[in-house]
């Protein structure tokens, strides 16, 4: 199994590559974890600025309804977006299970709390 940091840095890397087809000088000045490379010090850097950068595309594409390159329109990119992360948190949750270590039920909830993420 790949390091709980991979999927992290995975879903940092996609907003990435979202953002370059949509605002390359956003994408430019996030920097991409290379796979295996991510550090708890990169990590919580790089996972607080992308989902900023994220949500500002999000409201100005509300603001103008458009989102460059969605085809089908704002709300089924979004879907997408949230399937694509939903995917990799399964796989971070599933994480320390089949290490067999235990999961404090905390961080657990939080990420449910979709207001705070």
């Amino acid at each position: 199994m790949r390091s709980i940091a991979d999927p992290f840095a995975h879903l940092h890397n996609v907003r990435i590559m979202w953002h370059e087809v949509r605002e390359p000088a956003v994408a430019e000045s996030l920097s991409e974890i290379a796979k295996g490379m991510a550090t708890k010090a990169a990590l919580k850097h790089t996972l607080e600025a992308s989902p900023d950068a994220f949500a500002n595309m999000l409201g100005a594409a509300e603001r103008s309804g458009k989102l460059k390159s969605a085809k089908r329109g704002i709300c089924p990119f979004l879907a997408c977006a949230i399937a694509h992360e939903a995917h990799h948190r399964g796989q971070i949750v599933a994480h320390p299970k089949h290490a067999k270590l235990p999961l404090d039920r905390a961080p657990g909830l939080a990420l449910r709390e979709w207001e705070r993420i």
